[in-house]
């Protein structure tokens, strides 16, 4: 875990204060962090396959019919996650909380 704060603090998306009241905050205002932000710091750079890089380290690389597609796809992911921010999740959460019984019952109807 530390480590990867370490990396949101590299990285900009968080700050961290030492001492006994220290911690971490919000290295940028939260409107401005996208989904994605968090991902790509923490796992670097998002793929769907694992040619969903621009290195071409495949062997099929050349005769692939599926990675256009795929990359396609990848895309349209990585600008979905773009556009939420954490403030967006954050309001969410705070104006439409899972009551904890009907939380419960939930699980129950699985089992």
């Amino acid at each position: 875990m530390a480590k990867v704060l370490q990396r949101l603090v590299r990285i900009g998306l968080l700050s961290s204060t030492q001492g006994t009241r220290g911690g971490y905050t919000l290295g940028r205002p939260p409107a401005t962090i996208s989904v994605a932000d968090v991902i790509e710091a923490i796992d670097g750079p998002f793929t769907v396959t694992a040619c969903s890089t621009e290195k071409n380290d495949c062997e099929q690389y050349s005769k692939c019919s599926v990675r256009d597609p795929l990359w396609q796809i990848r895309e349209r992911i990585a600008a979905a996650l773009e556009t939420v921010t954490l403030a967006e999740i954050a309001a969410e959460h705070v104006s439409s909380p899972v009551p904890v019984s009907r939380a419960a019952v939930l699980h129950n109807a699985r089992t």
